[in-house]
């Protein structure tokens, strides 16, 4: 009897398992699931270029959709395998909205989504024409910088919307700073429109997708610069400061930079310059030596302000006399003194009557009317 019972255990176990694998594996019940943040892609951007217009980079719109299938689809569906497209063909000029299509692998059937249409703004089609610079994916080794560059070709030819066109400063030729050493190299660098910040600008056609680049890593260099300032300011303005950069890193292989000690600016002369500016400093370069980014756009900053004249007036008990002999007394004018200050405007607006001291210089002189005197000011 003990036996039987644990026999009809056995049996109903095996029985629950079969039915489950049947239910699982044979009728696979149907199920949803929901993705959240899934990208829309657009399409036939070329039709759209076609009639001369260009979609505005729409920036990032995500969609969540619920989806339904079977079990086993569900289980091994991959939310990269819904595609969610927006159609730009047959667009006008302007703000437009677009029904959105979704493509499910298999059987699958949507169920939801979040939003079925996307807003974009088309734009009348712009071209430019665009330098390429080197933007390094990776860490450039301390005391080190890629030199020696040249990009084949040096521009590129950028189309698109208006307003995206006007951001671009610069098509980027990405290479791995893995990839440079201290041996010339020549690499294909894939391009990429950037904006100043060096973040891409979407939605963009170039003129070609690859450039070549040459780049070698080069040795850095910190030495003194010779820069000689001539002249003055015209009369009538102030050099308040003059700035100037003392020393400069280069760059070059390590044979080149050990034959540079200095480096050489040509003379600036400052004569007629009537405003605060900053003046380029125009370097005299060896022959294999380079300016590190370290010290690019070195400039001298001039300070320069106009002068402007304060007067002062003062009577005679404002005098202090100096040196007068002793048993001689002085007859101190009636006239009013008049000073006039020249200084800058910042300086100028502080300074007040009290700040200036004027005194007579008696020393030597014998008792008599005396009519001229030098004044001298303190301040």
């Amino acid at each position: 009897m003990f036996n039987n019972k644990i026999v009809n255990i056995i049996f109903s176990i095996l029985v629950a398992i079969g039915l489950w694998i049947y239910v699982v594996g044979e009728i696979n019940p149907n199920t949803t699931g929901k993705f959240q943040d899934l990208p829309i892609r657009f399409v036939n951007a070329t039709v759209l270029a076609e009639d001369h217009l260009a979609l505005v980079d729409p920036g990032n719109p995500l969609v969540t959709v619920t989806v339904s299938g079977t079990r086993a689809d569900m289980k091994n569906l991959d939310p990269s395998e819904i595609d969610i497209t927006a159609d730009l063909s047959g667009l006008q000029k302007g703000e437009n909205q677009i029904k959105l299509t979704v493509s499910l692998p298999n059987d699958m059937k949507l169920q939801s989504i979040s939003s079925n249409k996307v807003q974009v703004t088309v734009e009348t089609m712009e071209t430019a024409e665009v330098p390429i610079q080197i933007q390094y994916e990776g860490t450039i080794a301390d005391g080190k910088e890629p030199g020696e560059i040249t990009i084949s070709p040096a521009t590129v030819l950028v189309r698109g919307a208006a307003s995206s066109i006007k951001k671009v400063q610069y098509v980027a030729a990405v290479i791995s700073a893995a990839q440079i050493n201290a041996t010339p190299k020549e690499l294909e660098a894939g391009l990429s429109p950037v904006d100043k910040n060096g973040k891409p600008v979407s939605f963009l056609f170039l003129s070609q997708e690859q450039a070549k680049v040459t780049v070698t890593l080069l040795e850095l260099k910190t030495v003194p610069l010779s820069l000689t300032v001539n002249g003055n300011v015209p009369n009538g303005y102030i050099l308040e400061s003059k700035n100037q950069p003392d020393s400069i890193t280069v760059k070059g292989t390590a044979e080149a930079l050990s034959q540079v000690e200095s480096i050489s600016a040509e003379p600036m002369d400052i004569s007629g310059e009537t405003a605060s500016v900053n003046l380029p400093i125009i370097l005299t370069l060896p022959a294999g030596i380079e300016v590190s980014t370290v010290s690019v756009d070195l400039t001298l900053q001039l300070t320069i302000t106009p002068v402007t004249v304060k007067t002062f007036k003062y009577n005679g008990g404002d005098l202090t006399l100096k040196g007068l002999a002793a048993g001689l007394a002085v007859d101190l004018p009636t006239q009013t003194i008049q000073i006039a200050v020249q200084s800058s405007a910042e300086i100028s607006s502080g300074l007040v009557a009290k700040d200036f001291s004027l005194s007579l210089n008696l020393e030597s002189l014998k008792a008599a009317n005396i009519h001229d005197s030098w004044v001298h000011l303190r301040g």
